[in-house]
This record gives C-alpha cells, sequence and structure tokens, in this order.
C-alpha cells in the first residue's frame, strides 16, 4: 500500500478535511507547502501538535486562495503540549489565515486569551472593531457559562463589553445569548439600526429591563427567551411612538 502525504501533492486545490495525527499521523507542518489550496479548509485534533513550530510552518497566512477556515481542538484528546492553554494560544496565533478570508470557526478551543479579555484591555480603541465590519449582515455574540477569566464574567465587564460590540447601522439580525449584565446596552433599540430585521435575546438572566424595541422599523422577528429578571414591560419598550413594531410579524416571549 502506496502512503500519500499531503506534503507529495503541491499542487492540490482541494483539502476539505485535514486531521492532525498522534506519533504517527500527519503532523500540521504538512501543510506548508501547499500553496494553491482554495475554497474551504478544516482543521482538526489541534490538540495532537506536539510542537507549536509545526503550527508555524503550516504557514496558512500564505494560503490566499483560502474563504473559509475552520479550526477544531478535540476533548481532552493529543499530548500535554497541544491541550494546555498557553499551548493553545500560540498555536491558534500560528494559524493566523490571510487578510482576505471570509469565515472563520473555532470549537474546542482551550486558551485563556478571548475576546473579553482583549476587549477589557482597550475599550476605546476596541469600540470600532465590530462597528467598522460593514459587510457584516449578521452577528450572534454569546457568553459561555462561567467560563473565561473573571474580568469577563462579572455583570460591569460585560455590559462595557457589549458597549463596544456595537454594529454597523445595516445590520439585519442579532442575537444575544448568555449575557450576564443587568441591562443591555441602549445602542440595541437604537433609531440608528432601521434595517434590523430579526432580534434574539436569550439566557439574560440578570438583564433588567428590555430597551426600546418599538422603534425598531424593520423588525419582523422578535425572540425574547430566559430573561429571568425581568417581571414586567414598561411603556418604555414600546417607545415614543404612536405605532410601535410597524413590521413586526413573530414574536416569541
Amino acid at each position: 500500500m502506496i502512503e500519500i502525504r499531503p506534503s507529495d501533492l503541491i499542487k492540490l486545490e482541494t483539502l476539505s478535511k485535514f486531521i492532525v495525527g498522534g506519533d504517527s499521523g500527519a503532523r500540521l507542518r504538512e501543510l506548508k507547502d501547499l500553496q494553491f489550496l482554495r475554497e474551504e479548509l478544516t482543521i482538526e485534533g489541534l490538540g495532537n501538535v506536539g510542537e507549536v513550530g509545526d503550527a508555524r510552518e503550516a504557514a496558512l497566512n500564505a494560503k490566499t486562495g483560502l474563504t473559509s477556515l475552520i479550526l477544531g481542538w478535540g476533548q481532552d484528546e493529543g499530548p500535554a503540549s497541544g491541550r494546555d492553554a498557553e499551548s493553545q494560544m500560540q498555536i491558534l496565533d500560528c494559524l493566523q489565515p490571510h487578510a482576505s478570508i471570509k469565515n472563520i470557526e473555532i470549537d474546542g478551543y482551550g486558551g485563556e486569551q478571548s475576546i473579553s479579555t482583549a476587549l477589557q484591555a482597550d475599550a476605546a480603541n476596541n469600540s470600532e472593531v465590530v462597528n467598522a465590519k460593514t459587510g457584516l449582515t449578521s452577528l450572534i455574540l454569546g457568553w459561555g457559562q462561567d467560563e473565561g477569566p473573571a474580568s469577563g464574567r462579572d455583570a460591569e465587564s460585560q455590559m462595557q463589553i457589549l458597549d463596544c460590540l456595537q454594529p454597523h447601522a445595516s445590520i439585519k439580525n442579532i442575537e444575544i445569548d448568555g449575557y450576564g449584565g443587568t441591562k443591555l446596552s441602549s445602542w440595541i433599540g437604537g433609531l440608528s439600526f432601521v434595517h434590523l430585521e430579526r432580534l434574539r435575546l436569550c439566557n439574560c438572566r440578570k438583564t433588567e429591563m428590555l430597551p426600546s424595541l418599538g422603534v425598531l422599523p424593520q423588525l419582523k422577528e422578535l425572540e425574547v427567551e430566559r430573561m429571568d429578571a425581568i417581571c414586567a414591560v414598561g411603556p418604555e419598550f414600546y417607545g415614543n411612538t404612536a405605532k410601535p413594531f410597524p413590521a413586526l410579524e413573530t414574536a416569541f416571549y
């Protein structure tokens, strides 16, 4: 049986999935010479990466034909060097794709550095991180249950982080799940979101009041679930308008 390694196929354009093996399996550095890869690349088994240098040698930033990159760490798999938080952060740093990538998915990552710490470290400079992404039509923000550093879990920090994640005015879909702040950012019910069609608020168990959502002129679908701290909805929910929710078609509470 002839064994063919990815490094033998330097003209290869399509590689839908690459699985990093254990001691005798495929190594991440074997992607180094595959400079013609196009479209989507999925890399699984990143917990099996024994040396951070393998991730650097993979040279993902040089594969300019890729439009989608999916990175997966398995659950408690591979050597300790591929599982500890510090190594995972270094590996992820080395797997940075080229600047024109359109889709990135990261699953099972166990590093400690997160968007929470990055935003809190310099909230002023990061306030435009999402706002500047004018090509986005959908924004989904999720807080895990009791995960991440304390700075990313307390209510005050989460409110500051959410404030910094205001998207551009043409966004059409917003979902917020697991948020732990006592109030939502004022931008969520802002009049500037004239194109917003769908809003989902879920598991925001400490939030005490809903913003003025009735003023959103194009909102067609509203979903509010498991908002335990909200006992009643006041007139502020409808906003100062004669006809609140003019386009609403579906509502879930």
